[in-house]
């Protein structure tokens, strides 16, 4: 698995990281907090609302929740959310 980070997150984790996909969404969370414990404040929210508000994982366009499973070949992004209005 790739997850590529931008704005921000690039700073915390650098531009790139590949390991082997967990289960789920949140189960990779758990990982990059383990990584660095920067990223740990994300961990710690529990439904896919407040994780939203704080960093988006998108896959082939599409937003992932805490739920998503992952696969091997996937690509995902983490960006901050984008608000308009």
């Amino acid at each position: 698995m790739r997850i590529l980070f931008h704005g921000p997150f690039e700073k915390m984790m650098g531009r790139e990281v590949r390991l082997p996909p967990p289960a789920t969404l949140s189960a990779l969370i758990g990982e990059l907090a383990r990584r660095n414990p920067a990223f740990s404040r994300y961990a710690d929210l529990t439904t896919d609302e407040a994780l939203m508000a704080h960093v988006m994982f998108v896959r082939g366009g599409a937003p992932l929740t805490l739920s998503s499973p992952l696969g091997e070949d996937d690509e995902i992004d983490v960006f901050l959310p984008v608000v308009g209005g």
